[in-house]
């Protein structure tokens, strides 16, 4: 049976930090956060979309506190082959977690690569976000960054403790970025795990979470739960890749 992580309803927060805001919708479209480039048209006819079978086919899950393919069970390691590549990552809405790498740190154009959007073509998601993980498969890096999708601080929150949930080994894992929005365009703020062990603690009891870092005080503020609306999915026209080599897409990343 596929890993699907918990999307039990849970209490939102929203980051607060000193010029920053995040908002706690971590089920976005595609087609609500559309760059000027792609309203344009410059990059959305490159988008390519998954259809069911290559999602299946990159989806993961976590065995031995390492993350593995789901259709082998080999371990996913970002630093194969030895390229020393990021992966992408997206949580469907039923819980499921593809990746595939960021063909972005591989040199790959920006018209062309896989996008976050691609995994889910174009749907919602719960988090979506960067990663990479140690050659024996442990998670060593974790963040929410993603210009299409715009996720929430809190989906980042969510994401690692399910992951941890379902036995995920962070022993590797320094911590995580926030990547958060300001005036000033795009910020990141880092948190160790003893933070981040802290600031969930906060939320589970109903404290304040709250951090010190070199960038001020990091806190959390409990809002209202708020319904996020269905919204189809992203504009077409986009490519879809089948799980086959026809696209010529190199399904090794994955």
């Amino acid at each position: 049976m596929p890993m699907r992580l918990n999307v039990a309803a849970r209490n939102l927060y929203d980051l607060a930090i000193p010029g920053g805001a995040s908002r706690d919708f971590p089920s976005f479209t595609v087609d609500q956060a559309l760059s000027r480039a792609d309203q344009m048209g410059v990059f959305r006819d490159n988008v390519r979309y998954y259809d069911a079978g290559r999602q299946a086919h990159a989806e993961v899950e976590i065995v031995g506190g390492k993350l593995v393919r789901a259709r082998d069970r080999h371990f996913w390691s970002s630093t194969r082959e030895l390229l020393n590549y990021n992966g992408l990552f997206a949580v469907g809405m039923d819980g499921k977690v593809v990746v595939t790498r960021d063909e972005g740190a591989r040199g790959v154009g920006a018209a062309t690569r896989k996008k976050h959007s691609s995994m889910l073509a174009g749907a919602q998601a719960l988090a979506v976000g960067c990663f990479s993980t140690s050659p024996q498969g442990y998670l060593t890096s974790l963040d929410n960054n993603s210009g299409h999708y715009m996720p929430s601080a809190q989906s980042l929150n969510w994401f690692l403790a399910a992951l941890i949930q379902q036995g995920l080994n962070p022993v590797n894992l320094p911590g995580v970025r926030y990547v958060y929005s300001t005036q000033f365009g795009p910020q990141s703020v880092v948190v160790d795990l003893i933070q981040w062990n802290a600031l969930q603690t906060a939320m589970r009891t109903h404290q304040q979470p709250q951090v010190v870092t070199p960038d001020g005080v990091l806190r959390f503020d409990l809002v209202a739960a708020r319904a996020v609306a269905p919204q189809g999915a992203a504009p077409k026209p986009a490519k879809w890749d089948a799980c086959l080599f026809g696209c010529g897409i190199d399904m090794q990343g994955e």
